[in-house]
């Protein structure tokens, strides 16, 4: 199964025509969003689980007490689900092997997850839950703890029923409350009230609505819900695993026969679904010619009702008894200014000539190569829009053409400044290589740097600094290299491992950055590929940017850059970089 992306509004005719989200397959009906927000995939904790995805999924194998013994092999993906199994070690004290499964990703309010999940039949939790943290300081949402077959038999209520949790712990005090959820309890026309967790796949859900709220959700019904005292703070993972304690409130340790029967010792996940809000998009008329005027030979129009920093594109025809279908003249592609407005002066070349305009998205960028007649060879700084320190310069322009420096910690700004409204993009595409002879560094490296600061100064940025980038280093003593932002680690985006990052390799760096309604929820991708030798760090997302940067973006502007930083750090012999060319591009959801 694939789940379908969004489908953006598009525009017809000036008119802003609405497209409705599509099914999704297996989903129950997404929660009813607060007014002028909708949801969108969360892609990197959605999941059809058609085959294992290793940029999304790991297995982290900690233990809980005994008899839990957690092994990579007891889960995995099978058959278009995730499963995690229970196997016995006979005789061991931990005796009951079983698995984890837990996503890189991390998330936070607004958001809504929801999953489709059967239980194993054997007298153990089977889970789905949200963690950061540790037992002394945490933020834990626990949406299902399921035992569909306690040991302890005079249970009969657990199970049907969902037990869902929250823990918030500081310092080691510990906040706790349930909203537990009987199945039996289901409205009379769901088909699976009061089916056993392990007879069908249930959908359970959970709206984390903010820092206090959690609702949560059953097979597409309302399931109890939980309001904390102190606040939610942390980011966190979404988790499955399958684990049996002795104790009363667990519904009693697993039989250790059960785990012998394939046909009721492993849970499955059939998909999981991920969303967060976000702003809706207006509605609004369409832009009109609200004033004319003749200067010399051309007509001055005041264009209005714009959408701030939207596309438009000025249509015009020379005869207005032909089809509208004529009108295929597009004079021109402009951008409205941030009160929707735009002053548009076009040559008159007919006797009688009418015009309209219609909304647009932005026209594709060119990409930027520093060829001739645009550039010359010589220094980049003052050539078209660059600012840039001294060491950048421009090589080969009647050629290929490049912009390289050989200078540590040397930076080029692109001098555009970049605004941006809540929920707009921006993007940059870097063609790129690194010079010298390559050798195996005997200390970490940080080579390269791109992304966006909030000023055009042509001052290099620190590894460490509140820019919005991320930054390619190669590890001390081995020949692996990654992706980072600042000195972390960015989730989703891997370690190349197989192959050096040789002088000469063809690599394309990606980024893109998306305003939110704030600076948290700001975020942006980056990848790495080689081109040369086919690796890629795939796309990791950091989450999140500094106020300087979000509020660039929202008032008079950031920038793009990219800089050099040591390549040459620890003996690697690279000596340098160089670009080969740039693509920036807006969009708008």
């Amino acid at each position: 199964m694939i789940v379908p992306a969004l489908i953006k509004p598009i525009v017809r005719c000036g008119l802003l025509t609405a497209l409705l989200l599509p099914g999704i397959p297996g989903a129950q009906g997404l929660p009813v969003p607060p007014s002028g927000k909708e949801w969108t995939v969360v892609e990197d904790l959605t999941d059809e689980f058609d085959a294992w995805d290793a940029s999304k999924w790991w297995k982290p194998l900690w233990n809980y007490g005994e008899p839990v013994q957690m092994l990579a092999a007891n889960s995995g993906v099978t058959g278009g689900k995730l499963w995690i199994k229970a196997t016995l070690d006979s005789g061991a004290a931990r005796w009951f092997e079983t698995s984890r499964v837990m996503s890189y990703a991390q998330i936070k309010f607004p958001m809504y997850t929801e999953c489709s999940m059967r239980t194993a039949h054997i007298s153990a939790y089977n889970t789905f839950w949200l963690n950061n943290g540790n037992s002394s300081n945490r933020d834990e949402i626990d949406i299902c703890e399921n035992n569909s077959k306690p040991s302890i038999t005079s249970q009969t209520e657990r199970p049907y029923t969902m037990y869902s949790q929250y823990f918030i712990v500081k310092n080691g005090v510990t906040e706790r409350n349930d909203g537990n959820f009987d199945n039996r309890n289901l409205s009379a026309t769901n088909a699976l009230k009061g089916v056993k967790w392990n007879e069908a796949y249930h959908t359970l859900g959970a709206w984390w609505k903010d820092k206090n709220h959690v609702q949560f959700y059953l097979d597409g019904e309302p399931a109890g819900s939980v309001t904390t005292i102190s606040d939610f703070t942390l980011d966190q993972n979404i988790i499955w695993d399958l684990w049996t304690i002795d104790a009363t409130w667990s519904g009693g340790i697993a039989n250790q026969a059960d785990l012998l029967d394939d046909t009721i010792n492993t849970m499955y996940v059939d998909w999981i679904h991920t969303y967060r809000l976000v702003d809706a998009p207006v509605t609004q008329a369409p832009p009109w010619i609200a004033s004319t005027q003749i200067a010399g030979g051309n007509i001055v129009m005041g264009v209005t009702n714009g959408t701030p920093m939207g596309w438009f594109n000025l249509l015009s025809s020379t005869n207005m008894e032909l089809p509208s279908a004529n009108w295929a003249t597009n004079q021109m592609d402009l951008q409205f200014d941030g009160s929707g407005f735009r002053s548009v002066t076009n040559p008159i070349t007919q006797p009688q000539e009418f015009y309209r305009v219609m909304l647009s998205s932005a026209p594709a960028s060119p990409g930027i190569e520093f060829t001739a007649p645009d550039y010359s060879d010589g220094t980049l700084d003052g050539q078209q829009n660059w600012i840039a320190e001294a060491g950048w310069s421009v090589g080969d322009s009647a050629g290929s053409g490049y912009a390289s420096t050989t200078v540590n910690s040397e930076i080029a700004v692109w001098n555009e400044p970049i605004t941006l409204t809540n929920g707009q993009s921006y993007s940059i595409s870097l063609n790129l290589q690194f010079g010298g002879s390559y050798s195996t560094p005997s200390d970490w490296v940080y080579a390269f740097l791109c992304g966006l600061k909030d000023s055009n100064a042509a001052t290099a940025v620190g590894t460490g600094a509140t820019a919005a980038d991320a930054n390619i280093q190669i590890f001390s003593g081995v020949d692996s290299y990654r992706l980072l932002n600042n000195y972390s680690t960015i989730s989703g985006a891997s370690t190349i491992t197989t192959g050096q990052l040789n002088p000469g390799d063809i690599l394309q760096f990606d980024y893109t950055l998306t305003r939110g309604a704030d600076a948290a929820s700001t975020s942006y991708t980056v990848r790495l590929q080689n081109l040369t030798d086919g690796t890629d760090t795939g796309t990791g997302t950091v989450s999140g940017v500094d106020a300087s940067i979000y509020n660039a973006l929202a008032g008079s502007g950031a920038y793009a850059f990219f800089q050099s930083i040591v390549p040459g750090n620890g003996g690697s012999g690279l000596s340098g970089v160089q670009v080969n060319s740039v693509l920036v591009e807006t969009s708008t959801p």
